[in-house]
Formats: structure tokens, C-alpha cells, sequence
């Protein structure tokens, strides 16, 4: 039972939005978790047959709530969604989404250690439990991807979370499951990162928060000029500005990529294709400063802009063009 008000009342209109207000308490916070980390994983918006999609459930979840696999931007929901990329022949960028969720007040080593297990049988060539209709989906999915190695961008990622509405306190014994699942993983040498997180209620709530409210940022832009007057643009501006601005300006609060900047771009982030290894080229080499001169910039749309100094304050904003930059900026 979740007795945090504001945690319950996050909840109650998320479930009214994802008509999922006749579930029980327990159903409706792992969709609820679904929904937040996939908001951050994901470019496109979440609809709620996305969640749906993404939520596991029922019998033999293999200690799932939910599971994703990304692509190249893409959330993929089948092998024939797979094959797509690869017949364009572009590299891949992969990663795999994994989420456990409790609405209890604490987190449980033994739990934890369940899911932990069910997650590295996912990666096992035969699965040492039952697993369900949509396990083996996404298992088909899997193997798809590994039997077409070469074409990856790095070997995938891999992102496990696991939420309750208590607080994490970080206990020894979990911690210690924790390690071991990673050092699992790792051994298998088949991923190039392995990522664990523990959700708590206070972290559910700024997640939630920050999906919620609209972006706002403050960026030093001091080397900029006015563009002459455009149709319904009430003003407009082109420089530069010091690349550390800009990934405070696409980060999150964990630093991470804010990705629901990029729903309104031209095309989602196309991984290691040639452009896109031409941009890492130029920012690793002795002549980065040339960026400018390849780089066709970021172009910025924002409902509300304010001019302070030097300095400019966004408000609901998006990144239309230059999604690919971004990401590898980033990087």
C-alpha cells in the first residue's frame, strides 16, 4: 500500500490519463514505473499502449515488470520490426530495458536477487525457467540481434531497474546481489555498459516531476546575433555557445540525456552511421575547432524565451533539428 500522499496522488493521475484506474494498487505502479523509466529511455511519446506493450505481468514474467528493447531510437516490439534495420544496413545502437517494481515500503534482498536471476537467464541460450508468451518474444528478439552482430554500433546496453515506494538506503546484502549480477553480465562479454538503479519514492517523484512540468533551462549565449523578422516567430537568434552549456541544456537531473527533447525532431538518433562517425571523428581530433565549419547546428524551438544579459532562459522547449549531433555530443 503507498501511503506517500504525493507519491499516491502522482499515481492516481497517471492511471485517470492511462485508463488504468480499474487495476489494483500493485498493477497500476508497475505500469506507472514503466511509464517513467521508458519516458527517459525513449524518444517518442508514451502513449498508453506503449505502456501496455512494455508491461509484463501475470504468470512466468521471468521477475519482469517490464522490458524493452531500443533501436537506433526505436522501441522494438517484434522480429520483423528488427529485420527493418537491418536491411538499411545503418549500425545499431541497442539497448535493453529491464524493470522490477514493488509498492511496499522496503526493498527485499531476496527479491531483488529473483529478478537479478531473471535477468541473466534472459541471456542464457536456454532458459532454466518458464517464461511466458511475451518473455519469448522479446527472447526471439533477442537472439535475433546477437546472431546479426556485426552490424552493431558497440555491443548493446543493458539498464535494470528496480522500484519500491520506500527509501534506498543502500543495505549491504543487496548490494552485494548487485555486484554479483553485474559481474555475471560482464563475463558474458556481450554488452558494452550494465547499468543497475534503485528507484525510491523520492526519485519516482522527481522523475515524475520532470516528465511533467514543462523544460526549462538557463544558457549563456553571449555570442549570438538577432535574425531578421520570420512569420509567426516572435524572435529568433544564431551563434554559438560553449559546449558545456549545451549538454547542461539536453541533461536531465541525474545528468543523464533528456530524450523527450528530441519527440518533435526530423528523424530519431541513427547510432554509428557514417555521419555520425564523421561528428565523433572531428571532436576527438587536434582540429575540433572546425566543428563549426562541418556541423550544419542545432536548431532549437521554445515557446517562451527570455533574454537576461548575456544569457537566455528557455521554457518548453525542443530540439527540431539536430538530434544526431546532440546525441554524440553528449557521448
Amino acid at each position: 500500500m503507498i501511503n506517500d500522499t504525493i507519491l499516491k496522488s502522482y499515481l492516481n493521475n497517471f492511471s485517470e490519463n492511462f485508463s488504468c484506474t480499474t487495476d489494483d494498487e500493485s498493477q497500476q505502479f508497475e505500469k506507472f514505473v514503466n511509464y517513467i523509466v521508458f519516458s527517459r529511455q525513449y524518444i517518442n511519446k508514451i502513449t498508453p499502449e506503449v505502456v501496455e506493450s512494455v508491461s509484463i505481468g501475470g504468470g512466468q514474467d521471468a521477475g519482469f515488470d517490464g522490458i524493452g528493447i531500443i533501436v537506433n531510437g526505436t522501441l522494438i516490439q517484434n522480429v520483423e520490426q528488427y529485420d527493418y534495420f537491418l536491411k538499411n544496413g545503418h549500425s545499431l545502437n541497442i539497448s535493453f530495458i529491464f524493470i522490477q517494481s514493488k509498492a511496499r515500503p522496503h526493498f527485499k534482498a531476496s527479491e531483488v536477487g529473483n529478478f537479478y536471476f531473471g535477468v541473466c537467464n534472459f541471456f542464457n541460450e536456454n532458459s532454466d525457467i518458464e517464461e511466458n508468451s511475451t518473455i519469448k518474444k522479446f527472447r526471439e528478439i533477442k537472439e535475433k540481434i546477437y546472431n546479426n552482430a556485426l552490424n552493431f554500433d558497440g555491443n548493446p546496453k543493458i539498464y535494470m531497474y528496480y522500484a519500491t515506494v520506500g527509501e534506498w538506503k543502500s543495505p549491504a546484502d543487496i548490494i552485494a546481489r548487485e555486484k554479483k549480477c553485474i559481474e555475471a553480465l560482464n563475463n558474458k562479454k556481450i554488452f558494452s555498459q550494465v547499468n543497475c538503479q534503485f528507484i525510491d519514492a523520492e526519485k519516482l517523484k522527481v522523475w515524475f516531476q520532470e516528465l511533467k512540468r514543462k523544460n526549462v533551462k538557463q544558457i549563456l549565449f553571449k555570442d549570438k546575433v538577432a535574425l531578421p523578422d520570420i512569420s509567426d516567430v516572435n524572435q529568433s537568434f544564431i551563434g554559438s555557445l560553449p559546449m558545456g552549456e549545451f549538454i547542461t541544456m539536453i541533461t536531465d537531473s541525474d545528468g543523464n540525456l533528456q530524450k523527450t527533447l528530441f519527440e518533435d525532431n526530423v528523424r530519431h538518433f541513427q547510432g554509428g552511421n557514417k555521419v555520425n562517425k564523421e561528428i565523433e571523428a572531428t571532436l576527438k581530433n587536434k582540429e575540433q575547432d572546425a566543428l563549426p565549419i562541418f556541423n550544419n547546428g542545432i536548431t532549437i524551438i521554445t515557446k517562451k524565451l527570455e533574454q537576461i544579459g548575456n544569457n537566455l532562459k528557455l521554457t518548453d522547449f525542443q530540439i527540431v533539428n539536430g538530434c544526431q549531433s546532440a546525441h554524440i555530443f553528449f557521448k
